[in-house]
């Protein structure tokens, strides 16, 4: 924040500044210093980092992709490109900042796939991972977060349907985060808004994407994992 400020001191009075884009600068820099240990220095350049603008084009896209028909997501060959080089280049800067975080802070481990009251039974090979430097941009993104959401992962079904263009799982990421539980009845409503309280039980949204289409949400219980997955995948 204190760079910021200098930077707008030494603009002057007279200057015409976009808070827009030194809010997003200052959001990055942020995150990557707080969770990293790493300096993108945003403003001591005039151009943002490439993660910045990589990242903002496939929200967009994947966005997009979820509401056109699927013959003419594969009829956009330009845009699957830049899409798929955005993608790209979030791995390859999410990679190069764990590669430089202490072994012991890599913590990677997906849930185990042992069964338990609370979660049926996952071998981690279903989960995909976000990268943590995403992760991290995301939530910081979604306003009036209620609990903290630990790893963010999704099931290889739900994966397929993302590739695909058919499910863009960050809006119901956001209304999952937001407290609001979807397409549950009164009793699981009151039984999440128990669970939110006390931090004692895990936290269930359901949400009906499409007429043969439903995707659940479910934090653990220790608030350690949320992950996106299909009915038929639990």
């Amino acid at each position: 924040a204190d760079q910021m400020f200098v930077r707008w001191e030494r603009f002057g009075a007279d200057a015409v500044i976009d808070v827009a884009d030194n809010m997003t600068r200052l959001t990055l820099d942020t995150i990557a210093l707080c969770a990293f240990d790493y300096r993108f220095n945003s403003f001591y350049q005039n151009e943002m980092h490439p993660f910045v603008g990589a990242m903002v084009g496939a929200l967009q896209e994947s966005g997009q992709r979820a509401r056109r028909p699927k013959l003419v997501n594969n009829l956009m060959l330009s845009t699957a490109r830049q899409y798929d080089a955005n993608v790209r280049l979030m791995r390859e800067v999410a990679q190069e900042l764990i590669a430089e975080r202490p072994q012991s802070q890599r913590s990677f481990s997906p849930p185990t796939g042992a069964r338990s009251p609370r979660w049926g039974r996952h071998g981690p090979s279903i989960f995909k991972e976000l990268s943590m430097a995403t992760e991290a941009v995301f939530i910081s993104l979604i306003p009036n977060v209620r609990f903290e959401p630990g790893q963010i992962v999704m099931t290889n079904g739900v994966s397929e349907l993302v590739q695909q263009g058919r499910l863009n799982p960050n809006v119901y990421l956001r209304r999952h985060l937001g407290g609001d539980w979807g397409d549950l009845d009164d009793s699981d409503r009151r039984q999440n808004d128990a669970a939110l309280k006390s931090g004692e039980d895990r936290l269930f949204s359901a949400y009906e994407v499409g007429p043969d289409l439903k995707v659940w949400v479910i934090t653990e219980w220790d608030r350690s994992v949320t992950t996106v997955l299909l009915p038929s995948e639990y």
